[in-house]
């Protein structure tokens, strides 16, 4: 499954909030078997939202976006994509149950700014907050899924977690392994790196991070992962790669 990642708030794009949305997606997502194709991070504007959504749909069977679901005049991610996919807006009466359950028992008053948060896209499917107030909405459009989650870390991966079986890719496997090399300069690796890439690069990826303040004073953190149709298979390349690595640059377990 090709998925995509639209992260949505001024607060984002200011630097003024880390985006650790989209690292829990994108990393959940890989490891479901899935491939991250593109990530976007637009402003809480309806031409910005709107134009992510529309490329998205071009090349992703899954989008997923985070943040624009709550109560104020900002949140207005599910109002652009109505409007992008040219869908009415409506009251959902299973998004009101929802809110009903969470907020009446703690006497929270359901104002018109709050019932807002259960006017959907015709044709959604609210998922229940377990956490907060604002349900996930899930739309299918043309064939293409459009995941909307709240922009509150524990709401969004809480929503993320409940329905996570739905996107998990059982054609298609991850697997990977990381090792660190103390006193290695990645330019010692590069040639090799380059080498197996060549030979190998349409089965699996190899990526090599350089550290700093370790050992010697220098190191690399080595990723290499692979998907494939067999889990056993993918592992099996993963660590065989590994071990050239590990008998080329002698580095032993520990």
């Amino acid at each position: 499954m090709e998925i995509s990642i639209i992260s949505i708030g001024n607060e984002v794009l200011k630097g003024h909030t880390s985006n650790s949305n989209y690292t829990f997606i994108a990393r959940q997502s890989t490891l479901m078997g899935n491939h991250v194709r593109r990530g976007y991070t637009v402003s809480d504007d309806p031409a910005e939202i709107s134009w992510a959504l529309g490329d998205a749909l071009s090349h992703s069977d899954l989008i997923i976006t985070t943040g624009g679901l709550g109560p104020t005049y900002d949140d207005m991610t599910l109002e652009s994509i109505a409007g992008a996919l040219n869908l009415s807006l409506e009251n959902n009466s299973d998004a009101m149950e929802m809110l009903r359950k969470r907020m009446l028992p703690r006497n929270i008053p359901l104002t018109q700014e709050r019932m807002k948060m259960a006017v959907l896209p015709k044709g959604s499917e609210p998922v229940f907050n377990p956490v907060g107030s604002a349900p996930g909405v899930l739309i299918t459009h043309n064939g293409r899924q459009i995941l909307c989650l709240p922009g509150v870390p524990q709401e969004m991966e809480a929503i993320f977690n409940s329905i996570r079986e739905r996107f998990q890719n059982s054609d298609l496997h991850y697997y990977e392994e990381s090792l660190e090399f103390p006193g290695i300069m990645e330019g010692e690796m590069a040639p090799l790196i380059k080498e197996e890439m060549k030979k190998l690069g349409d089965r699996l990826y190899i990526k090599s991070h350089p550290l700093s303040g370790s050992g010697s004073g220098y190191s690399v953190m080595l990723e290499i992962s692979s998907y494939n149709e067999d889990y056993s298979e993918a592992r099996k390349l993963v660590k065989e790669e590994l071990e050239l690595f590990r008998k080329t640059f002698g580095k032993k377990d520990q």
